[in-house]
C-alpha cells in the first residue's frame, strides 16, 4: 500500500500526538499477530488461548469457554503455578516480525498491554533504532517507575508477564474483572492506565469490539469523565455503526490493522522528527508533557512564570553538583543535595507519599497537607524529597515553590484548563504565601480542580499567622526525632563526604551517642553543636568575631537582622544600607563571607539576594551579637530607614519588624519605638501594616479610655486604607472591648462591649481564626461578671434571670469556639476564669436555688444551676437537679448531655462503671444527622467501652468525613481515667506498624486503638515490632480510639 492511501486512515490528530510523543499504545492478543515462533504457527487470540487451555487441562466439554472462565477453571483444577508454566512454555519461544520492531522507534508516552508474552521487549532489544530502552512494569512496586529515568519508556503489563511464570502473588490474571481480586498487586498499574488515559492520547491496537477486556478498559475511562484527550481503536473490518457508537464516546475506531498503523507512521514521521518526541524547553516548558488537551499549548504568560516565579519540578530533572559540607552546615542549596542522596530520608517522606499522594485519587476542599516543625528541624529538606520522589518515582505534575516564588492564580487557573490530572503544590514556610493559597484553594474547587499542597510551616508562625488556613488542612505531619539507625546513616553520610568535623575525634561507637545526645527536632542544631564541639550560639559568635573585616562583620550582621525573618536580602538594599555599589560590595567585603553567606540571582526581584545558611543561623546571630537594647535599635533604625516598598522582600521584612508585641518584646523604651514607626513612615508611607501595628501599639500603652482615640485613629485609617483586612477589624473590636473595661458608667460599658461584640460576631465564618471567638468569650464572661454584680445590689428575679441569660450566653459562645478551635490555649484559659468567677457567686447560687425550688420544670434554671453547682465541683447537687428536671422534660437533648457529662465529672470513672446510665442519657443527647458533634463524640465513645464499637466506629467514621477543621478531628480528649480521676492504663499488643504509626490492640475493649510514634518514648521507636506489649492510656479523637502516654 502506497503512502497516500494510508495516510488516509490514520488521523493527522493521531500521528501528530505520536510524533510529539504525546501517544501511549496498549496491545491486546492480535497486537502479537506476526510473530514468529508458535507451536501452531499463528499466535492465538484470546479464545483460541482458552481452547488450548481447555484441550489440556480440563474435560473436552469444557472448550469453547471464555478465558476468564477457562483460566479459574484449570487454576482450580491443577494449580497457578502449572498453568503459568503452560503459558510461558506457549508464548517464550515467540519473536517479534519485522513491523513489531518499529514500535520501538517511536516515542510513545508510554507502553501498556494485557499480552503475557514479551514480543515488545524483544523489539526493543533487537532494534538498532530504539528511541529509548523498555522498562516493563509486571506488577505493583517492582519498581520500574524508578527505573525508568529520562531515557527508558514505561511498558504496564496489566495481566502480568511470563517472565514471572513461578511468581503467585501475584498470579498473571485473564480478565480486567480480576483487578478487583489482586488489588493488592494490580490495581496500581490499572490506577496508572486511568491515570494516562486522562493526560495522553491512548490507542489501543490487537483488540476485537467483542473483547471484553477492551469493552471493560473503555468503560472505565468513559466513568473518569469526558475532560481527556481522544483516544482511537485500530481494528480491521471496523463496522459503521460500531465507529459511530464509540465516537459518542469520544473513542475514534480506524480501519486498519495494527501493521498498517505501524507501517503508516513509519513513512509518516521522519526518523530525526521521532528523536524529538520527548518535549524539551524548546518545543514549550518542562510541564507541557503533562498537557492533557491536544490541542491547546501553555500561554507566553504562562511559560514565563513557570520559567521565573515557581518551579516546574519535572521527572527528568536535572541537579546541579554541590558541594556536601555546604549543605551539612546548613545552606540551602535547592534539589542538588537531593538529587546526590546527602539527605537522611526521615519515616515521614514515605508517609506521605503514600498516605497523600499515591493513594490521591479524589480531590478535596480541604487540601493542605501540613508539615510543622521547629525551625531547623529538617522541613524544607523533607518537602524536597517529597517533591522529588513524587515527580522522579510517580510521575505526578508537581511545583515548587518557596519564599523566592509567588503564587499567581490566574495562571494556576491555565494549568488547571491545560491537565485534568492532579496538581501537586509544595510550599515551603506557607505563612509567606497564605492569603493567595486560600485564594488559589477556592478557584480550585470552584473549577473542582484536583489539587493537593503539602506544605511547611514552624509551629509559631502557624500558630500565630496561620488561622486562615486551618480549615483547609486535610492532614497535618510533624518532624519527629532521628531514629537511631537514621543517626548511623547520617554519621555514614557526612564521613563519606568529609564532613565529620569535631566528630572525627570520637570513636565510632560514641559518634552516635555525641549526635543522639545533642539532637531535638532541630536537626541543623544538632549537626553544628555535635560537628563543632560548643553550643550553637557560641559557635556562631566565634565565627562572627574571626570575619577580620569590620565592614565584613558589620556587612554579615545585617544580612542575619534581616534573613532571620526567613526572607532573602536583596543585594541593592545592602549596598543602599553600606552605601556602596555591588561590584565594589562583591569585590572587597564578600570574599570573607564566603563560607557562611550564599549569594543567588533571583529572578523574582530581578535583583541579587543574599542568604544566611539558614533562617535559625541568622536569628542567633543577631541575638548573640546585638545583646543591648540600644545596639538593637541602632540596627533598626539602619534597616528600616532603607527598606524599598517597591521590592515585596523588603515589605516582607518591614511587616515583621515593626510587629507590636516584638517589639514591644525587644524594646522597653516607648519613645524608641515610636521613633522606629517614624522612620518605617518616612522610608515606606502610610502603609496599613505600619498604622495596624502602630495602633496595637498605643493600644498596649492606652492608661485611660481618653487615650485610645490616639490607637483608634490609626487603625481606622489602617482600615480606609485596607477595608477588607480582618486583622484590623479584629483589632478594632479588641480596642472597644478594652473601653467597655476601662469605662465608668455602666451605660457606656455596656455601648462598648455592644460594640465589640458587633465587631467581632461579623468576623465569624468560613475560615474564621480563634481570635473573634476569644474577643466574643471575653466579651460575654464580663457581662457575667456584671450581672453577678447586679444580683449582688439587687437580689430580684428579674437580676436573677438577667445573670442566667448572660451565663447561658457565655456557655453558648465558649462551646462553639470549642467546637470550631478544640484545645485553643485562648479559649481554655477563659472557660478556667468563668469557672472560677460562678464558683465564688454565692449569692447567684441561692437565687437560682429559689428559682429552681420554685420551678423545677425550667431547664434554663436548671441548666444554669447546675453550671454553678459544677463549677463549685458540687458535681452531686448539679446531678440531682439536672435528673429532677429531666422527670418533667424528658425530651430535653441539652439536659440529656449535661446531666451525662455531670455524671463523669462526677466520677472519672462513670464510663466504666455507670456504662448503661451514660448510653442512655447520650444517646438522647442529640438526633441523627444533627450538627453536635461533641455529643456524638461521647456517645460513640461511649459505645466503645460498651462492647458496642462496630456501631461507635460507624458515628466515628461520619464524623471523620464532617466539615470539622482537622484540629478538631485529631484532638485528642476523653482519656479514660480511674476512680481516683488518674488516666488509667490498659495493656495490649501491637498488631499494625506503619512509617511512624501503628494500630495496638485494646484487650480489655475488643478494639485496635491508633497511635503515633511521637506518643513512643524516642529510645523504643526502633524496637517496635508486630506483637509486642505495650502499656498505654487511652484516649479519642472524632476520628476513633487513640492511645496514648505509651511505654513498651
Amino acid at each position: 500500500m502506497g503512502r497516500g492511501n494510508m495516510t488516509k486512515t490514520i488521523p493527522d490528530e493521531l500521528i501528530s500526538a505520536v510524533r510529539e510523543g504525546r501517544a501511549a499504545l496498549f496491545m491486546g492478543s492480535g497486537a502479537s499477530r506476526g510473530a514468529t515462533g508458535f507451536e501452531s504457527g499463528n499466535v492465538p487470540d484470546g479464545q483460541g488461548l482458552a481452547d488450548i487451555l481447555a484441550e489440556r487441562l480440563l474435560p473436552p466439554q469444557y472448550k469453547g469457554l471464555n478465558l476468564k472462565r477457562v483460566y479459574d477453571l484449570c487454576c482450580n483444577q491443577r494449580d497457578v503455578r502449572t498453568v503459568q508454566k503452560i503459558l510461558f512454555d506457549l508464548f517464550d519461544p515467540l519473536q517479534p516480525a519485522e513491523f513489531h520492531r518499529l514500535i520501538a522507534t517511536f516515542p510513545w508516552a508510554g507502553l501498556l498491554g494485557t499480552n503475557y508474552d514479551q514480543v515488545i521487549e524483544k523489539a526493543y532489544e533487537q532494534e538498532p533504532k530504539a528511541i529509548k530502552r523498555v522498562e516493563v512494569n509486571t506488577k505493583d512496586g517492582d519498581g520500574a517507575t524508578d527505573r525508568v529515568g529520562t531515557d527508558g519508556i514505561l511498558y504496564v503489563k496489566l495481566h502480568g508477564c511470563i517472565s514471572r511464570h513461578s511468581e503467585t502473588k501475584p498470579p498473571m490474571i485473564a480478565s480486567t474483572e480480576q483487578y478487583i481480586r489482586y488489588n493488592d498487586g494490580r490495581l496500581g498499574q490499572f490506577g496508572t492506565f486511568l491515570e494516562w488515559a486522562k493526560s495522553k492520547t491512548i490507542i489501543f491496537a490487537g483488540y476485537s469490539f467483542d473483547d471484553s477486556n477492551l469493552r471493560g478498559l473503555l468503560e472505565d475511562i468513559i466513568a473518569e469523565g469526558d475532560n481527556r484527550p481522544r483516544h482511537y481503536i485500530v481494528n480491521k473490518g471496523v463496522l459503521e455503526l460500531e465507529a459511530d457508537y464509540w465516537r459518542e464516546r469520544r473513542v475514534i475506531a480506524i480501519d486498519s490493522t495494527f501493521e498498517n498503523l505501524l507501517k503508516t507512521l513509519d513513512v509518516s514521521i521522519p526518523y530525526e522528527l521521532r528523536k524529538l518526541g520527548t518535549l524539551t524547553e524548546s518545543s514549550g516548558t518542562s510541564f507541557r508533557r503533562f498537557v492533557t488537551d491536544p490541542v491547546k499549548r501553555e500561554s507566553e504568560s504562562l511559560q514565563r512564570y513557570l520559567s521565573t516565579l515557581i518551579e516546574h519540578v519535572p521527572p527528568e530533572l536535572d541537579a546541579p553538583s554541590v558541594d556536601p559540607k555546604s549543605f551539612y552546615s546548613g545552606f540551602d542549596l535547592g534539589w542538588g543535595p537531593i538529587a546526590a542522596d546527602l539527605d537522611v530520608q526521615l519515616p515521614l517522606v514515605d508517609q506521605i507519599l503514600k498516605a497523600e499522594i499515591i493513594s490521591s485519587v479524589k480531590r478535596s476542599s480541604q487540601p493542605i497537607v501540613l508539615i510543622k516543625g521547629h525551625a531547623g528541624s529538617g522541613k524544607t529538606v523533607a518537602l524536597r524529597r517529597i517533591c522529588f520522589e513524587a515527580t522522579k518515582r510517580e510521575g505526578k505534575v508537581c511545583f515548587f515553590v518557596g519564599r523566592r516564588h509567588l503564587i499567581d492564580v490566574e495562571r494556576f487557573d491555565e494549568i488547571f484548563t491545560l491537565t485534568n490530572l492532579p496538581v501537586f503544590l509544595f510550599v515551603d514556610s506557607i505563612s509567606s504565601h497564605r492569603l493567595k493559597i486560600v485564594e488559589l484553594v477556592a478557584r480550585a474547587n470552584r473549577l473542582k480542580a484536583h489539587l493537593v499542597i503539602v506544605a511547611t510551616e514552624t509551629f509559631s508562625m502557624w500558630n500565630s499567622h496561620c488561622e486562615e488556613l486551618e480549615p483547609l488542612v486535610q492532614s497535618a505531619y510533624e518532624m519527629t526525632y532521628l531514629s537511631q539507625k537514621a543517626i548511623s546513616l547520617l554519621i555514614n553520610k557526612l564521613e563519606q563526604h568529609n564532613s565529620l568535623g569535631n566528630l572525627i575525634n570520637l570513636p565510632e561507637d560514641k559518634r552516635a551517642h555525641e549526635l543522639e545526645h545533642k539532637f531535638g527536632r532541630q536537626i541543623l542544631v544538632a549537626l553544628l553543636e555535635a560537628t563543632h564541639g560548643a553550643p550553637l550560639q557560641e559557635i556562631l559568635v566565634q565565627e562572627y568575631h574571626g570575619i577580620a573585616s569590620p565592614q565584613s562583620r558589620l556587612l554579615y550582621l545585617d544580612i542575619c537582622s534581616l534573613h532571620r525573618f526567613g526572607t532573602p536580602v536583596r543585594a541593592g538594599l545592602i549596598s543602599r544600607i553600606h552605601d556602596i555599589d555591588f561590584e565594589d560590595f562583591a569585590g572587597k567585603f564578600l570574599k570573607p563571607l564566603e563560607q557562611i553567606v550564599i549569594l543567588r540571582e533571583d529572578k523574582r526581584s530581578g535583583d541579587y539576594v543574599y542568604e544566611a545558611r539558614h533562617s535559625h543561623i541568622a536569628d542567633e546571630v543577631y541575638h548573640g551579637i546585638l545583646k543591648t537594647e540600644d545596639s538593637r535599635f541602632d540596627n533598626f533604625i539602619r534597616v528600616v530607614g532603607k527598606l524599598n516598598p517597591n521590592f515585596s522582600y523588603d515589605l516582607e521584612v518591614l511587616a515583621k519588624i515593626i510587629r507590636a508585641d516584638a517589639l514591644e518584646n525587644t524594646l522597653q523604651n516607648p519613645a524608641k519605638i515610636r521613633q522606629i514607626y517614624d522612620v518605617a513612615e518616612t522610608s515606606v508611607g502610610r502603609r496599613a501594616v505600619i498604622l495596624h501595628q502602630r495602633g496595637l501599639f498605643e493600644m498596649h500603652q492606652a492608661g485611660h479610655i481618653g487615650q485610645f482615640t490616639v490607637a483608634e485613629d490609626l487603625l481606622l485609617e489602617a482600615e480606609a486604607k485596607e477595608p477588607y483586612n480582618k486583622s484590623i477589624k479584629h483589632t478594632l473590636a479588641e480596642l472597644d472591648l478594652r473601653r467597655s473595661r476601662m469605662a465608668a458608667e455602666p451605660a457606656e460599658r455596656l455601648a462598648w462591649r455592644k460594640s465589640a461584640e458587633d465587631q467581632a460576631s461579623k468576623l465569624l465564618g468560613k475560615g474564621s481564626s480563634p481570635y473573634p471567638h476569644h474577643t466574643l468569650l471575653k466579651a460575654a464572661i464580663d457581662a457575667v461578671q456584671d450581672a453577678l454584680v447586679l444580683l449582688e445590689k439587687e437580689q430580684s428575679e428579674a437580676a436573677t434571670i438577667h445573670l442566667g441569660d448572660a451565663i447561658a450566653q457565655a456557655e453558648a459562645v465558649l462551646k462553639k469556639g470549642l467546637q470550631n478551635f478544640p484545645n485553643e490555649a485562648m479559649l481554655l484559659a477563659e472557660e478556667g476564669t468563668l469557672s472560677k468567677i460562678l464558683s465564688q457567686a454565692s449569692r447567684a447560687e441561692k437565687a437560682f436555688d429559689n428559682a429552681f425550688k420554685a420551678n423545677p420544670r425550667s431547664t434554663l434554671i436548671a441548666k444554669r444551676l447546675s453550671r454553678i453547682k459544677r463549677a463549685k465541683e458540687a458535681y452531686s447537687e448539679a446531678a440531682d437537679i439536672l435528673r429532677e428536671c429531666l422527670g418533667y422534660n424528658p425530651g430535653s437533648l441539652d439536659l440529656h448531655y449535661d446531666y451525662a457529662l455531670t455524671l463523669m465529672e462526677e466520677s472519672p470513672d462513670a464510663p466504666t462503671v455507670s456504662s448503661d446510665t451514660l448510653l442512655f442519657h447520650l444517646r438522647r443527647s442529640f438526633t441523627p444527622g444533627d450538627r453536635n458533634r461533641q455529643a456524638q463524640f461521647w456517645y460513640a465513645r461511649q459505645l466503645s467501652i460498651s462492647g458496642s464499637y462496630p456501631e461507635a466506629k460507624v458515628l466515628f467514621d461520619s464524623l471523620s468525613q464532617s466539615h470539622a477543621s482537622y484540629s478538631e478531628k485529631t484532638s485528642v480528649r476523653g482519656v479514660l481515667r480511674d476512680r481516683e480521676g488518674a488516666r488509667e492504663y490498659f495493656t495490649g499488643s501491637i498488631v499494625t506498624l506503619g512509617e511512624d504509626y501503628g494500630f495496638v490492640s485494646c484487650e480489655r475493649f475488643g478494639f485496635n486503638a491508633f497511635f503515633s510514634f511521637s506518643d513512643v518514648p524516642p529510645d523504643e521507636v526502633d524496637f517496635l515490632a508486630v506483637g509486642m506489649t505495650l502499656r498505654f492510656c487511652l484516649g479519642f479523637t472524632l476520628r476513633g480510639p487513640v492511645a496514648c502516654n505509651i511505654a513498651g
